[in-house]
């Protein structure tokens, strides 16, 4: 079955689609630096590919139901800094996404699944609220996929599934490089040499960068000294790795899918959200409070300085 693209429907076609078995698909990633290797857009190009493996497979093994893909949005924030980079603020996209679920549900649709290719904490925390507030208010099923898997990726919770798509073991080599590849390395330039290797420059010769903790808690670390804006090894990238991440993770979010799908409650938080200093709009709302609490403490002086008088 074609893949179906909700901006290639009229307005009377999206009318009639049945509501209880349509499926919507929405990728939302940044264009982003990803290094001297990759272009910018490797993130929108992650988010489209598994909204579109997502709806074919999803298509195949429910015929009776309509899939169908929307445009990709392109917000993200906490990117790094560099010619190219579109970043926004966090609070900015997690009311596009609220407004884009709240559209939806106020025309009748009851699934929407958000897939991104950007793994920056704040990021999957935006889309997570607003699928959050989303579901609460209208009862339509909206799940940021992504919050759960990338996080799974990165602390390294997902790599027997890619073991079993590759038929091997991870050398030890390799699991240690991917420990600590986190941006435009091994992982991400693998995707692309699968994806768009017409778009991947000659990585051979780039040196692996795989800073400690310190140094990555730094703002645009990667671009920092003439650094190269890439965190981890992409030398060591290869198509066969990238296709078999990108099939094992395609498998993990779609068994997420549809475990969301047959849960009749309300998605619960992931970990990430555990952390309040992370979330959008978090220095806003400790502004407010300290401003209250400043004009608590001069009313209570003011007061007292007139009882004493």
């Amino acid at each position: 079955m074609p893949l179906i693209r909700l901006e290639n429907l009229s307005w009377p076609q999206i009318g009639a689609l049945d509501r209880a078995r349509t499926l919507l698909l929405q990728p939302v990633s940044p264009i982003e630096e990803h290094g001297p290797h990759l272009p910018c857009g490797v993130d929108i190009w992650d988010a489209e590919y598994f909204s579109a493996r997502l709806s074919e497979r999803y298509a195949a093994e429910h015929s009776d139901w309509t899939v169908v893909v929307l445009p990709s949005l392109v917000l993200g924030c906490n990117a790094f800094t560099a010619p190219g980079t579109i970043s926004v603020r966090g609070t900015a996209i997690r009311d596009v996404i609220y407004d884009t679920g709240r559209s939806l549900a106020r025309h009748g649709f009851k699934y929407l699944f958000l897939a991104s290719g950007h793994g920056a904490v704040g990021h999957l925390i935006a889309l997570e609220e607003a699928a959050h507030a989303i579901e609460s208010r209208y009862g339509m099923k909206m799940v940021s996929l992504s919050s759960t898997l990338i996080p799974e990726v990165l602390s390294g919770r997902l790599w027997h599934r890619v073991e079993e798509r590759l038929g091997r073991a991870l050398a030890e080599s390799e699991r240690r490089m991917l420990k600590g590849d986190t941006h435009g390395g091994l992982l991400e330039t693998s995707f692309m040499l699968k994806l768009r290797p017409d778009l991947v420059a000659d990585h051979s010769k780039l040196e692996p960068f795989d800073p400690p903790l310190l140094t990555r808690l730094q703002t645009d670390f990667a671009m920092k000294e003439g650094r190269g804006g890439y965190v981890g090894y992409p030398a060591a990238a290869s198509v066969e790795f990238g296709a078999a991440a990108l099939e094992a993770f395609v498998d993990v979010a779609y068994e997420r899918m549809m475990a969301a799908m047959e849960n009749p409650r309300r998605e619960k938080w992931s970990a990430i959200t555990r952390w309040p200093f992370l979330r959008p709009g978090w220095r806003r709302t400790m502004n407010v409070i300290f401003a209250i609490l400043a004009a608590l403490l001069i009313g209570i002086l003011i007061g007292r300085i007139t009882a004493g008088s």
